[in-house]
């Protein structure tokens, strides 16, 4: 559980104002693993800070994502989920309902491991993301496959 105090910090380390509505943001993702997107954050931020726009939270997730606070996770066709785990790590990502799990149990790659990119001077980053299809998915998917044999 991150504190308000914590909170502070982090904001005063990354150049942020640190206000209470950042606060209920941030401890929403750093309380999670779901990998929420901008609407979700805003309708669990909206219990505890009900004046809070829209706006102001997608506002704010941009904000984190550029100071390095979160990290962002795109998903297909430009949907995009937000990670409270700032640091680089693999991604499964189901392509039938965009449920996004961590992989904290493989490598990720580092930016290292390509130093002969061609027409790069250098890599900054590496990300590994597997796609394909989660358990629940495929679980509902059989029994219509079956019927239709």
């Amino acid at each position: 559980m991150v504190t308000l105090k914590d909170f502070q910090s982090l904001c005063l380390e990354k150049g942020l104002r640190a206000t209470q509505q950042r606060y209920q943001i941030y401890k929403i993702l750093a309380g999670t693993t779901s990998h929420p997107g901008a609407a979700e954050v805003f309708e669990q931020a909206k219990a505890t800070q009900p004046m809070l726009s829209f706006d102001t939270v997608y506002r704010t997730l941009g904000a984190f994502v550029e100071k390095g606070i979160i990290s962002q996770v795109e998903i297909l066709a430009g949907k995009v989920r937000f990670d409270g785990n700032p640091h680089p790590h693999p991604h499964a990502i189901c392509t039938e309902c965009d449920k996004v799990v961590d992989c904290h149990h493989i490598s990720n790659p580092q930016p290292k491991d390509y130093p002969n990119v061609p027409g790069f001077a250098s890599v900054s980053s590496a990300h590994l993301e597997l796609r394909g299809v989660c358990q629940e998915c495929a679980a509902k998917s059989a029994p219509r496959q079956a019927v239709a044999k």
